[in-house]
């Protein structure tokens, strides 16, 4: 009992403590002014009165100058604001100001002697250069309603920014800003928490399983984008950038639009790889099959006027294509080779083999190793959102707004599978996902006095999804017994043959289900000028649960072709024959799935107090030192369905002998500092730095459930130990010696031995094991990140800013696995722990033994609406090294050598690196001329051109582990022999250039059997891992230049119509896929790349790397 009321008595403690400090969590959607008030002589004028008035909405704040004649306004909402300064024996003087979000804009005021009901206006806004060393990157109104943006999809827009990798076509987890995880962004909507926590990615604008988002935001609700390149004390939880997406407001008038984009393939150019091999091949040489209709409209106005305030928005879109692949897939030669090998050794085909032969198309072709087909799997998504937003003055002193966003959606894409022949559906082995998701907030601002604000803010976040695969087939219909099954986990099994890209089946591991997964947050910000002092403080209580269901009860099998017949061997495509002759007598070399219930109830709990001080220490310099405390519980289970191994003691269950998988890291103080020069005096040049220690969270799915490791899935809350709730993975390999058609071979599951699994009695047995673990190291550390920037921006003309920046990253304690339980390299044995855990194959452990690094220089060139242009021109150049860059690992992200464990030789280039990127993104207003009439007036051109270079890969085997560890192939790296990489950079079909011994060559091992990989890459000796470096290759780069071509016609004075014409890829240049087949194998497919950026990420034509394509759209503006 006493535990129990200690920690009752710590929360009430730590509440307690959280309103005592007027606590502040403060993803901010406010910005502050500041500025220097001095007479003719330029002499301070102290006492002077400021106030700010937003133009759309009227509200007032009000700022008394300094002893210094400095003042600051703080916690603004964003927009143009008529800013006056008036002294007793000066004329009032006022200017337009621009705030944008976390901003700080410098506004100078000289007042000229006279009497203060006289007023001075000064022209033009206040100059483009911001006086914050956070390095605040921002995206107005103007250039995401106007700029190309395909499938409307906003992540586009972050691409435009500088220090932001965006990885070509978007997707999942696509965006590093500045070296950072993509799991660690802070995505915020009107500052309120908008991260799905247990992937990492945003939750609304989070892709389904088509490459566009699964709930779409429209630009048209956004008033601005900003990024924060160096988080400042308010943001905790996640350590990357904060990305904050301002909603739009309603005003003193009515405002809204209506628009419906078209986009059908009628305009559309052919997707490269549908022309690769010539135009003779049905359907070769066309474009895409598409549509796409996107539809809404947004409606804000005044309920009171200058009190109550809405705004509203729907967005809809249908969608459906066809996605063109490039497949190698069997062959008619193949298919005889094999059949007439299986008759020669007397043996018969399997029912069951010849039932899952059917799913595979065979191509044409009588050419042995003329395998690569062309084919079109169908992509569809259906979407419907709103989202509205109150804004209510309260009084003189206080504000209240609430939002919510709301939006289902549907979407259904092919997988790498390769799509079945007909009669089959062509969508069968299609992934599908149901997805909804919402947000709500509530924030309360309370001017307690002229210098001091207290905001509450309350937010709720939603993501709920389904992943599955499109067909509900038994699998004893086809003949295999795959064991117990709910009907949930029915469907095709997923059939992979070695040598040939893509399987059947659909993804293994779904179904999956994370509905919900919700965070609910509450934080305070309380904000105190005093003197030459700016002061927050404050915190944030934070509260994630999702709940999961991760069954992978769907079997995968594996034919590697390791014994084939000499009918086989003497075919011209060896591998082709083997693997073909295994599947159609119904013997593989490999089957895995996993028994038990996974439903689960994560948590986590996070509370975290900041405070920070901009101190003005001379009219010009700005000095920032500020100080952050995170304390992050340990991920959890709601019913403690859980456990974690340790070495020496086994399996402990949480509840049963550990009270949490891992401590508490009390540790987790974040100092910040930086600084802001007003250089030359007059706000036109800025010298900013800025520093801070951050601590990134580990998404839930890096402890629940990491990537497969060498075929092991283990997480944390699906131990062996849990019962009925255990999660086994059952792994069979079987010992491969004989043909498939001898008799007698098959694996026993009893003594774990025999040559072939046999696909025409049980497959799993009695479920024996070995069975895979999951170990979290004791004193598991939040992952941190050292962010550093020093940059110089400068107004070369009015609205003309030229900023150059370093910026810097160093993370420390990141997330990486390890084998515990692998064997001694070279020893081909037993494994360390199997005297004490006969039952346990590999065990699986989370560590912090990671470190990252990242450099760059960035140089950005801003126009703001000079003589009609309103652009931005982004220079990145940066460098990022890490020993791993995903927190969920997976294949090349884990260490090769486990025993003697070595992370050092994991060290490479990050996996989002790119050397250099090179965007553009503006509008141009086209001059008017009077005598044409409205009717051949109002033209707008807009663009985004963008050029990076390529990512980085490893180059890996396939098969079985050569270095008697005990892993898989595909767990090592790729032998190097010191030659120089070549790059056929226009064939993406021998994009990296690899050259295979023949009959009677030997390999750099001695192994002369031919068709084996020569040089620059051969497969590890065995006993050994492989030489080559992780991320040792560079990846095909991208060149894109989109336009848009906008008229705009007013029809009156309240409404305007507006017709696009959108332009994608406008050069068609064909930009392939970044991540290239990196197998080295026999099957002399290493180095190809079969696919672009827009279909590898499931949304063909409607993302970047598409073929040409155009957008066709109406709106109406009122």
């Amino acid at each position: 009992m006493r535990g129990h009321h200690s920690k009752w008595i710590l929360c009430l403690g730590l509440c307690l403590g959280l309103i005592a400090t007027l606590p502040a969590f403060s993803q901010k959607i406010s910005g502050e002014i500041s500025g220097d008030v001095t007479d003719t002589s330029g002499a301070a004028v102290v006492g002077a009165s400021v106030r700010a008035e937003h133009l759309d909405t009227g509200l007032t704040r009000t700022g008394v100058t300094s002893s210094s004649g400095s003042f600051h306004i703080p916690d603004l909402p964003i927009g143009s604001y008529k800013v006056s300064v008036s002294s007793a024996g000066f004329k009032t003087t006022q200017r337009t100001v621009d705030v944008s979000a976390a901003a700080v804009t410098h506004a100078a005021y000289v007042l000229q002697v006279g009497d203060r009901t006289e007023t001075v206006t000064v022209e033009g806004a206040a100059p483009l250069v911001e006086f914050s060393g956070n390095e605040n990157n921002y995206v107005d109104s103007e250039k995401i309603n106007a700029l190309p943006l395909n499938g409307r999809d906003l992540n586009s827009v972050l691409a435009v920014t500088p220090g932001v990798q965006r990885a070509p076509g978007g997707g999942f987890l696509a965006i590093s800003i500045n070296g950072s995880r993509t799991t660690a962004n802070n995505y915020l909507i009107d500052g309120l928490y908008n991260n799905d926590r247990y992937y990492g990615d945003q939750s609304i604008g989070q892709p389904g399983v088509v490459g566009m988002p699964a709930v779409l935001f429209p630009p048209e609700a956004v008033a601005e984008l900003g990024i924060q390149e160096n988080p400042s004390a308010e943001f905790g939880v996640k350590g990357g950038a904060p990305i904050n997406m301002v909603m739009k407001s309603g005003t003193n008038g009515f405002h809204g639009d209506a628009r419906w984009v078209r986009h059908t393939s009628f305009a559309d150019a052919a997707n490269y790889f549908a022309k690769i091999d010539g135009c003779s091949a049905p359907g070769s040489c066309q474009p895409t099959p598409l549509r796409n209709m996107q539809f809404g409209g947004t409606f804000g106005g005044p309920i009171i006027k200058d009190k109550t305030f809405f705004f509203v928005y729907y967005e809809g879109q249908r969608y459906v294509s066809f996605a063109t692949k490039n497949f190698s897939v069997p062959n008619q030669a193949d298919v005889a080779a094999a059949r007439a090998a299986i008759a020669a050794e007397g043996g018969t085909t399997s029912t069951a083999g010849e039932n899952l032969f059917k799913f595979f198309p065979i191509s044409p072709s009588t050419t042995p190793s003329d395998n690569n087909v062309v084919y079109f799997t169908p992509t569809t998504a259906t979407m419907d959102s709103f989202g509205f937003k109150l804004d209510h003055k309260l009084s003189s002193t206080m504000q209240l707004s609430g939002r919510y966003v709301f939006g289902d959606s549907l979407q259904s894409a092919p997988s790498f599978s390769v799509p079945p022949p007909p009669p089959f559906p062509s969508d069968m082995f299609n992934s599908v996902a149901p997805s909804r998701a919402q947000m709500a907030g509530l924030s309360h601002t309370w001017n307690l006095a002229n210098n001091k604000v207290l905001e509450s803010r309350f937010g709720w976040n939603r993501f709920s999804q389904i992943i599955k695969v499109n067909n509900k087939i038994d699998p004893k219909s086809l003949g295999v017994d795959t064991g117990p099954l709910d009907p949930t986990d029915f469907g095709v099994p997923y059939v992979y043959m070695y040598g040939f890209t893509g399987y059947i089946g659909g993804v293994q591991g779904y179904p999956i289900t994370t509905a919900p997964d919700q965070t609910y947050d509450w934080s305070e910000h309380f904000s105190w000028i005093k003197g030459n002092h700016s002061m927050k403080m404050g915190g944030n209580y934070q509260n994630a649960y999702t709940n999961s269901l991760r069954n992978r009860a769907r079997t995968g099998l594996f034919a590697f072709g390791y014994s084939p017949s000499p009918e086989c061997s003497a075919y011209a495509n060896t591998l082709d024959c083997a693997v073909l002759e295994e599947l159609l007598t119904g013997k593989m070399d490999e089957a895995s799935r996993n028994f038990g219930d996974t439903h689960r109830h994560i948590i986590q709990k996070s509370v975290g107090l900041y405070f920070t001080d901009d101190w003005k220490v001379r009219p010009r310099l700005t000095l920032t030192l500020g100080l952050r405390y995170d304390l992050n519980g340990a991920l959890g289970e709601k019913n403690n369905i859980g456990s974690n191994f340790f070495p020496g003691r086994g399996f402990v269950t949480l509840g049963q002998g550990i009270d949490r998988l891992y401590d508490l890291d009390k540790g987790d103080f974040g100092p910040r500092a930086g600084f802001a020069w007003d250089v030359s005096g007059n706000g036109r040049t800025a010298l900013r730095g800025g520093y801070s220690l951050t601590y990134d969270v580990a998404n839930f799915a890096a402890i629940a459930a990491p990537y497969s490791f060498a075929g092991a899935r283990a997480g944390a809350f699906t131990q062996p130990n849990l019962g009925q709730f255990a999660s086994l993975a059952v792994d069979y390999t079987a010992g491969a010696g004989s043909i498939p058609e001898t008799p007698n071979n098959c694996f026993d599951t009893a003594s774990l031995s025999g040559d072939y699994i046999c696909l025409d009695g049980p497959l799993f047995g009695t479920i024996p094991g070995p069975f895979n673990a999951f170990s979290v190291v004791k004193d598991f550390k939040t992952p941190h990140t050292h962010n550093f920037n020093l940059s110089i921006q400068h107004e070369i003309a009015r609205d003309n800013a030229f900023t150059l920046t370093y910026c810097g990253r160093r993370g420390g304690n990141l997330a990486l696995y390890r084998d515990l339980n692998a064997s001694p390299l070279g020893s081909f044995g037993d494994r360390p722990l199997s005297t004490d855990f006969p039952d346990l194959k590999h065990i699986i452990q989370l560590t912090n033994l990671a470190k990252s690094q990242y450099d760059s220089l960035q140089a950005s060139f801003n126009q703001r609406h000079f003589h009609g242009f309103n652009t931005q021109t982004n220079f990145t150049w940066s460098k990022c090294y890490d020993y791993n860059s995903v927190n969920r690992g997976g294949a090349g992200d884990y260490p090769q050598l486990n025993n003697p464990l070595n992370v050092k030789d994991s060290y490479g280039l990050c996996d989002h690196d790119v050397r250099l990127n090179f965007n553009v993104g503006g509008v141009y207003d086209v001059p008017s001329i009077p005598a044409f009439g409205k009717w051949f007036n109002g033209w707008q051109i807009s663009t985004i051109f963008t050029a990076i270079s390529g990512r980085p890969f490893t180059a890996l085997i396939g098969g079985s582990d050569p270095s008697g560890q005990g892993l898989r192939g595909s767990s090592i790296r790729a032998s190097w022999d010191g030659t120089p990489v070549h790059y056929n950079t226009r064939d993406p079909l021998n994009y990296v250039a690899e050259s295979y011994t023949t009959a009677g060559q030997p390999d750099p091992c001695g192994d002369d059997s031919g068709g084996l990989p020569l040089s620059p890459f051969f497969r590890p000796c065995s006993g050994t891992v492989g030489t080559s470096h992780r991320n040792q290759l560079i990846g095909p780069g991208l060149a894109q230049w989109d336009m848009s071509v906008i008229k705009n016609t007013k029809i009156n004075e309240r409404l305007e119509m507006q017709f696009r014409w959108e332009v994608f890829n406008v050069l068609n240049r064909g930009n392939f896929y970044y991540f290239v087949n990196n197998i080295v194998n026999t099957a002399k497919t290493f180095g190809q790349v079969n696919q672009t950026s827009d279909v590898a990420v499931g949304n063909p034509v409607v993302a970047q790397g598409g073929p040409r394509n155009m957008n066709f759209a109406i709106r109406f503006v009122f």
